[in-house]
C-alpha cells in the first residue's frame, strides 16, 4: 500500500468533494459551509447532516475535480493511529463469513487437477476409487484438466486424491526458465544471437548483485572492495534488462509484421 499512499489520498479527497458538493446542491447552500466527517456531510450553520449514501447518487452525476486539496496530517483522525481491525473479533473466533462459506440449496464444490505443463493433454484417468467415495457426484474430463464435484470440500478432495492420473506432457515437459527467456528473446526478435545476448543480461542483472551482496555471511571475501559499486551494478543491470525489453517490444510491434508480409 505504500506505493499507492498518495494515489489513494487523492481519491479519497476526490471522493470527499463529489460529496460535499453533492450535499451542497441538495441543500441549496454554500459547499464551504459544508465539511465530511464519520460517514457524513454536515451543513455547519445549521447542523443539518446527510449519509454518504444518501448523497451518492448525486455525487455520482457531478464533474470529477481535476485537482483537489489533500487533507493536513495534523488533521489526520485515524492515519498513524493505533486503530482495531473489525474483523479480527471474527477471524479469531471463526465467526467469519468469506466466500467459500456461502451456501445455496443444491450447491455442489468441484476440485480441479490441471496437467502440471503448459500445452500438456489429460492422456487418461481411472476414476474407479473416486466413485466409492461417500459424497463424490461426478468426474468431469477436461482437455487439460481432472474436476472432481462433491457434495462438500472434504469429499472433493478426497475424490481428487484417489483418481489415478495419467498426463501426456508434450513437447514442453523439459522446458526451463532459461529456455523461455531465450524463446521469448528470439521471437520477439527473430535473432536467437540476440536472444542469447538478452538471457546473459539478465542473468548478470540478478548475479552481480547477489554475488557482491554475498561477502556479508562470509562468502567471496575477496570482492568485499567491489561492494561500494554495488549500486551502480544493480543500477547497470536494470538498466539493460529495461533497455533490452524495449528492443524486444519494439521488434515485435514493428518488424515482426514486416517480416510477415
Amino acid at each position: 500500500m505504500r506505493g499507492f499512499w498518495e494515489p489513494l489520498r487523492r481519491a479519497g479527497a476526490t471522493a470527499r468533494n463529489l460529496l460535499i458538493a453533492a450535499a451542497a446542491q441538495t441543500w441549496g447552500v454554500d459547499a464551504d459551509a459544508c465539511h465530511a466527517e464519520k460517514g457524513e456531510v454536515i451543513h455547519v450553520p445549521t447542523g443539518r447532516k446527510g449519509s454518504y449514501g444518501t448523497l451518492v447518487d448525486v455525487a455520482a452525476t457531478l464533474p470529477v475535480p481535476e485537482k483537489v486539496a489533500l487533507k493536513d496530517p495534523k488533521d489526520f483522525k485515524l492515519i498513524g493511529t493505533p486503530a482495531k481491525r473489525l474483523d479480527a473479533q471474527g477471524k479469531v473466533n471463526g465467526s467469519a463469513q468469506f466466500g467459500m462459506d456461502i451456501r445455496i440449496p443444491g450447491m455442489k464444490i468441484a476440485t480441479l487437477a490441471a496437467c502440471p505443463v503448459v500445452g500438456g493433454k489429460l492422456e487418461s484417468v481411472d476414476d474407479s476409487k473416486a466413485k466409492t467415495i461417500r459424497g463424490v457426484v461426478q468426474i468431469i474430463r477436461l482437455d487439460d484438466a481432472v474436476a472432481v464435484v462433491a457434495d462438500h470440500m472434504a469429499a472433493a478432495k478426497k475424490g481428487l486424491a484417489a483418481l489415478d492420473i495419467k498426463w501426456d506432457v508434450g513437447q514442453n515437459a523439459g522446458l526451463g526458465m532459461a529456455d523461455i527467456i531465450l524463446l521469448g528473446a528470439a521471437a520477439g526478435i527473430a535473432s536467437p544471437l540476440f536472444g542469447a545476448v538478452l538471457l546473459l543480461a539478465f542473468s548478470l542483472g540478478r548475479a552481480i548483485p547477489i554475488a557482491l551482496g554475498a561477502w556479508a555471511v562470509g562468502w567471496l571475501e575477496n570482492l568485499n572492495f567491489l561492494t561500494k559499486y554495488q549500486k551502480g551494478f544493480e543500477i547497470a543491470g536494470a538498466v539493460t534488462l529495461i533497455a533490452s525489453g524495449l528492443y524486444m517490444l519494439n521488434a515485435y510491434y514493428f518488424w515482426i509484421p514486416s517480416l510477415a508480409e
